[in-house]
């Protein structure tokens, strides 16, 4: 929680240093397995097995609260931060 904190913080503070300001500080949390949490919340499981076969060893529990999430946050990265930081509480 306290790197999120700090992240958070940080944003605020530098986003008038930085290309893109808080959209782009916030894209850089999404990689590796957010991109897929990410996809399946936003398509659904059947959508992606099509071309990524490894697609279904990501449970569903994540993506469905994160759908969830994005009905209040509307930022898909922003949305996958949060659901980690509570589940990490």
């Amino acid at each position: 929680m306290t790197l999120v904190v700090v992240t958070i913080a940080s944003a605020h503070v530098l986003h008038d240093t930085v290309d893109g300001g808080w959209s782009a500080m916030v894209a850089r949390w999404q990689h590796w397995d957010a991109d897929y949490y990410v996809a399946i919340a936003q398509t659904g499981y059947p959508h992606l097995l099509r071309g990524q076969p490894g697609i279904v060893a990501f449970f569903p529990g994540e993506p469905g609260l994160l759908r969830v999430v994005h009905l209040v946050v509307r930022n898909w990265t922003l949305s996958a931060l949060l659901v980690s930081a509570v589940a990490g509480c």
